[in-house]
């Protein structure tokens, strides 16, 4: 990676702080449609942990209660929100910020949806390290280290001390290997950049990414993918999970009436038509092929380029 792009973040901010104020706001806001958010609760480590993971214990019995499904299935969902909302944030700093926040050096906060999922988290007061010539150096907070090689390795090694409590704990609730949880953690770094048709698009965003989940020593056995495309509007980030949420597992839902379909849900669905048993799996999930993968991912992206949505500033101008 050049050390010149290394040193120019994707997404400008002139502080860490505001960074996670404006980018990573924006990012985590993306897909909340404009929902009233302001009496979501705030919770930490103590909620989440204590009372032997009383919390994590009680949200994974309303996913068994209200989607169904498989134990199994119920705990890659929780991990993939109390880790993996951890892990997307840490991800899409590190990608468009070029910069690693080392989430174990301040108190985790999570911020609850009503529904009972995690839906943001706070990175505020943790250590943040960059590598040298980033326009954050130098500034409080900011740790400065040799190299991009040794900036993602610590980011990778605190994001895994920080979030190993909950993998352990799911663990002991939904009886699902290790290796099979820690994948949702290491999807959501990867992927953290899609689903997102007006963020800019560089190649050392995906560089970056594809080093992290690919770091020494992960607790992942197999790693994301996340790459550049050309769509016909301009470049986008595409991405396909390495692990399965097990969402097949849930009761087949009924049809959706025709008259409740909308253009889209037809253009869709004559496109991809409706998948039933093992073969209904989420657009980016390892078991669908990457064509079907992609493919699904444009059209949506697709849908999305119309919205008024601004572009975030960057370095380029």
């Amino acid at each position: 990676m050049s050390a010149v792009l290394a040193a120019r973040p994707l997404l400008v901010a002139a502080t860490p702080a505001e960074f996670l104020a404006t980018h990573l706001e924006q990012h985590a806001a993306v897909h909340e449609g404009g929902v009233d958010t302001s009496g979501h609760a705030w919770v930490g480590e103590t909620e989440v942990l204590g009372e032997d993971a009383a919390f994590l214990r009680a949200a994974h019995r309303r996913i068994l209660d209200t989607d169904g499904g498989t134990p199994q299935m119920a705990a890659k969902w929780l991990v993939g929100w109390a880790a993996g909302t951890v892990a997307d944030a840490v991800g899409f700093v590190l990608g468009t910020g070029g910069a690693g926040v080392l989430v174990d050096t301040a108190p985790l906060r999570w911020r609850l949806h009503p529904g009972g999922w995690v839906d943001r988290v706070r990175l505020d007061g943790c250590t943040v390290v960059v590598p040298p010539g980033h326009p954050w150096a130098g500034q409080p907070g900011v740790e400065v280290v040799a190299d991009e090689a040794e900036l993602v390795v610590r980011t990778v090694d605190a994001l895994v001390r920080a979030v190993r409590p909950v993998v352990d704990a799911v663990r002991g609730i939904g009886r699902v290997g290790a290796r099979s949880l820690w994948a949702e953690v290491a999807d959501a770094i990867a992927l953290s950049p899609t689903y997102q048709p007006h963020l800019p698009v560089r190649d050392d965003v995906v560089e970056r990414l594809r080093t992290a989940v690919t770091a020494p020593g992960a607790p992942w056995r197999v790693s994301p993918s996340v790459r550049t495309a050309t769509a016909p509007w301009g470049p986008v980030y595409l991405g396909q999970k390495a692990g399965c949420c097990l969402a097949y597992q849930r009761p087949e839902p009924e049809p959706t009436p025709d008259a409740d379909l909308t253009d889209a849900m037809r253009e869709y669905y004559a496109l991809f038509p409706p998948e039933t048993g093992a073969a209904r799996v989420c657009t980016t999930c390892s078991l669908r092929d990457p064509q079907g993968c992609a493919d699904r991912q444009m059209w949506w992206l697709g849908q999305q380029v119309s919205a008024a949505v601004p572009a975030a500033p960057t370095d380029e101008g």
